[in-house]
């Protein structure tokens, strides 16, 4: 990474450059922006669903680990539609 100046070595202790900061900081937006769009999708879901008694129950659990990246997107819609 060096070579690629995303971090420096000065004294043997290696530090992040700006621009390796930039980086890591836009990869975690773009991931921030994906997430978003994926529950954005799912509440599509939930319009189509509505009215199922089921749906709304199980929606809160899908909405939330979808947010939090531990679901994707199809695995939320297989929950809620479960």
């Amino acid at each position: 990474m060096r070579w690629k100046q995303l971090v420096s070595e000065a004294d043997g202790v290696l530090t992040v450059t700006t621009l390796g900061a930039a980086i890591f900081h836009r990869a975690r937006q773009e991931e921030a922006e994906a997430r978003l769009a994926a529950v954005v999708s799912f509440a599509d879901v939930l319009e189509a669903a509505a009215g199922s008694p089921r749906a709304a129950r199980r929606a809160p659990h899908a909405l939330r680990r979808l947010a939090q990246g531990v679901l994707s997107r199809d695995q939320a819609v297989r929950h809620l539609l479960a």
